[in-house]
Parts: C-alpha cells; structure tokens; sequence
C-alpha cells in the first residue's frame, strides 16, 4: 500500500511523501483512497465494468484488465461480511457491474496535490481517480 497518511493520527496534517507499508495479509480487502477537496471540480470520464478483487484489493475489471479504482474517502463503503460496496447508494456484488467517473492517472504521485492518500500495492498499475 502506498500511503502518505499519518501512520497514528489522522488529524495531523499530511504530508507529501508516500510511504508504502507491507502489502495486507489474510483476507482482508482493501479499497483505495484519496482526499477529495468537496468544493473541487470534478472530471466526469466515465469507466465501466464489473466488480472484482484481486489480490485483496477492490479493483474493476473490463474485460480482464484489471484498474485500480480511487476513491475518495467519503464515498464507498466495503463489506467485508457480506462481500459487498456500496457506492451512490447502490449495493454491488463482486462480478457485478460498476460505473464511476474520474480520470486515469499514470502514477500516485499526480495524487500528492490532494493531500492524504492510501493506495494499496495490488500488483496492477492502471489507476483511475474516482471523483
């Protein structure tokens, strides 16, 4: 994981330099996340495809290309009982389709005007900023 936040207190400011912690152990999920500033602008190219994990991360997959999908902190909830995300008041399960918009982003760093961030090193490196 890729992660630029406080490692004991998330009140502190962030910092500019990601950190990457060991990758996840067991099965545990771990969905990506960056801050979004609530009164930015927003870019609105749509992605679809279907739900998947991989690697314990929560990923999309069209048609067997994996992305990471980024999203910001107040939006998506996972589920980890019920293997479920819940975005834009929808509940999808893994395989089932999912459309976000955003924008393709070559490296995390373009993430650092954001502030905090967690990404976690899922093997992929295709990236979409979820806004």
């Amino acid at each position: 994981m890729q992660s630029n936040s406080p490692p004991t207190n998330i009140t502190s400011s962030p910092t500019a330099e990601a950190k990457t912690p060991p990758p996840a152990t067991g099965n545990a999920v771990r969905v990506a996340r960056w801050s979004k500033d609530p009164n930015g602008g927003s870019l609105l190219a749509p992605l679809k495809g279907t739900l998947a994990i991989v690697n314990n991360c929560l990923v999309q997959d069209r048609d067997g290309r994996n992305t990471v999908l980024i999203f910001p902190y107040n939006r998506g909830v996972w589920d980890g009982a019920k293997q479920t995300f819940t975005y834009e008041g929808k509940v999808i399960r893994i395989g089932e389709p999912i459309r976000v918009g955003g924008r393709f982003i070559e490296n995390l760093d373009q993430l650092k005007a954001y502030g905090k961030y967690d990404v976690p090193d899922c093997g992929i490196n295709n990236f979409f900023q979820v806004f």
